[in-house]
């Protein structure tokens, strides 16, 4: 081989090595973000109802700052019923974690998406909103047309940020709706005032009478003792929520936090 051919080798062997590691870069930026999906909510058993004209929303605080790029949520469509329009959508959250402002971004699911089965559905967002790290967002589920299931679990590190709308406002859930968020950290984040966060709001705690074993004074579980509160304190009461819709009778308390404790307290 001459000199020059040589010369000619070694500069295409070193253009590849650069392409090459220039994608590898690019693909590397995009990092795992909040994750609520341990026990895995296909498995568990438990949903948030999302129901025709309903929004379902889970609240998180994000990791990294940069682009949200991804969402992958465990959703299935209850009965072979299409929806006319399903939406995932990004938003600020509030002092209560229900969302405030306007939509940070949005995508369509499609019908051929969403199957009757508990499955993970990726949602690639077209037009990526920026969110910095230590903020609270919220994904809102927003439903039209059929009854759909947004898998959840009973990770208790998110308790509290879990609700559906009604038309008397916002319904805590005692699960928590599953995600896997993605970031593109090489994308630049906004400039963002921080502001103390305002207490959490109050949660209502619901559990199926029968579940209770019929007597709600007597009824104690330990994942829903958030910070050690007392087992006591449930009441009986009727929830829509219950028998996928159809309503039924509850053990029912509020739970709220108490600033001077630090710590949450049964009201």
């Amino acid at each position: 081989m001459t000199s020059r051919l040589r010369r000619v080798f070694a500069i295409a062997v070193v253009l590849c090595v650069a392409v090459i590691g220039q994608a590898s870069g690019a693909s590397a930026s995009v990092v795992p973000d909040v994750a609520i999906d341990a026990p895995d909510p296909v498995t568990t058993g438990f949903y948030v109802s999302a129901f025709t004209g309903q929004s379902a929303t889970q609240a998180f605080r994000a990791i990294n700052s940069g682009s949200l790029v991804t969402v992958e949520i465990p959703i299935n469509k209850v009965g072979n019923f299409n929806f006319t329009s399903l939406s995932l959508g990004l938003f600020g959250a509030d002092g209560s974690d229900h969302p405030t402002g306007s939509v940070l971004a949005s995508e369509s699911i499609s019908n051929s998406d969403v199957t009757t089965s508990p499955a993970w559905l990726r949602v690639n967002f077209s037009s990526p909103a920026s969110i910095v790290a230590g903020q609270r967002y919220v994904l809102v589920l927003e439903d039209v047309g059929n009854t759909v299931y947004w898998r959840a679990t009973n990770d208790s590190a998110f308790n509290g940020s879990t609700f559906v709308s009604s038309p008397s406002g916002w319904n805590s859930y005692v699960y928590s709706a599953g995600l896997r968020a993605f970031v593109d950290t090489s994308a630049p984040a906004p400039d963002v005032d921080v502001v103390p966060a305002a207490p959490p709001a109050d949660v209502v705690q619901q559990v199926g009478l029968v579940e209770t074993g019929g007597d709600c004074s007597r009824f104690t579980r330990d994942d829903l003792n958030w910070a050690g509160v007392p087992g006591d304190g449930w009441g009986q009461t009727w929830a829509l929520w219950l028998n996928d819709g159809q309503g039924g009778v509850v053990c029912s308390r509020t739970l709220g936090y108490s600033q001077s404790l630090g710590r949450w307290i049964v009201r």
